[in-house]
């Protein structure tokens, strides 16, 4: 009742519809959604090296990737936007704030 919007941090994968998230909030609630940071890193890893724990795993920078994906989730966020045009799903989206991954640079 006093909630102008709602905010929400999402690390999903390459898409977000796909998921299920955007309808399961639309089905919850009526009011905007910003997410308030989403992304991707520029570290590719690589499954063949992987270690025998499962967490060192090495790899290598991947910018043409990361970009790659992160067109694909900024277009899956305008298609939910209140502002889309064409081609939109529930419109609900306010907006969305793009993370920078500085704060893991020695990857």
């Amino acid at each position: 009742k006093h909630l102008d919007f709602w905010g929400v941090n999402l690390y999903t994968r390459r898409y977000f519809a796909p998921m299920g998230l955007f309808q399961r909030f639309h089905d919850v609630s009526n009011r905007p959604l910003v997410i308030t940071e989403y992304g991707v890193d520029a570290y590719s890893l690589n499954p063949k090296l992987e270690g025998s724990n499962g967490y060192d795993t090495m790899g290598e920078e991947d910018e043409v990737s990361q970009a790659d994906w992160l067109v694909s989730m900024v277009e899956d966020l305008e298609r939910h936007a209140t502002t889309c045009a064409a081609g939109c799903g529930e419109r609900f989206l306010s907006g969305g704030a793009i993370m920078s991954w500085v704060d893991e640079w020695w990857k």
